[in-house]
């Protein structure tokens, strides 16, 4: 009983909290009943390397990630062990295979959407340019209205001009 107690304070050491202390716990333990950890001397340890992790989370120099990374690289070291060597050569092709595929995947999604943006943009351009023309010949109407509306107006006036002399003319020969 005062091992587990030994390894309980030992954990708590790495000042983990909430979620974390328990996946800590977890790790020694599981580490413990995988024979990995044999002594106190490797608890603490492995509880000095969690430790530093969540020392550099908390100054920003690392991300949460990392902690998650070391604990998979933990677990996984020790199934990799395990294993048929011929089924882990077997997963590494399939893993790379997958990782060729996934980037050949984004490639030609970025070729695609490379060349939607280039459909759009002409499409734009088309677009703006086909504005800027209509507000050309909006302005060319306006211009040709107002040259008309002068000349009507000047008509109107010779018009009028003409009628007020014809009145004149009428009024002095009556």
């Amino acid at each position: 009983m005062e091992i587990i107690k030994k390894l309980i304070n030992e954990i708590q050491q790495s000042q983990s909290k909430g979620q974390e202390l328990v996946i800590d716990h977890f790790l020694v333990g599981y580490l413990i009943g995988r024979g990995e950890i044999n002594s106190i001397e490797d608890v603490k340890n492995l509880i000095q390397q969690l430790t530093e992790i969540n020392k550099q989370m908390d100054e920003g120099k690392i991300s949460s990630f990392s902690r998650d990374y070391f604990i998979n690289q933990k677990l996984m070291l020790l199934e990799i062990f395990s294993q048929d060597p011929s089924l882990l050569v077997q997963q590494q092709k399939e893993e790379i295979n997958d990782q060729i595929i996934q980037d050949d995947y984004q490639q030609n999604t970025h070729k695609y959407d490379d060349q939607l943006k280039k459909e759009q943009n002409k499409q734009q351009i088309t677009q703006t340019l086909s504005q800027n023309q209509n507000l050309e010949q909006k302005d060319e109407i306006k211009d040709k209205n107002k040259e008309h509306l002068k000349q009507s107006i000047k008509q109107y006036n010779n018009y009028i001009q003409k009628v007020v002399q014809n009145s004149k003319h009428n009024q002095k020969q009556n």
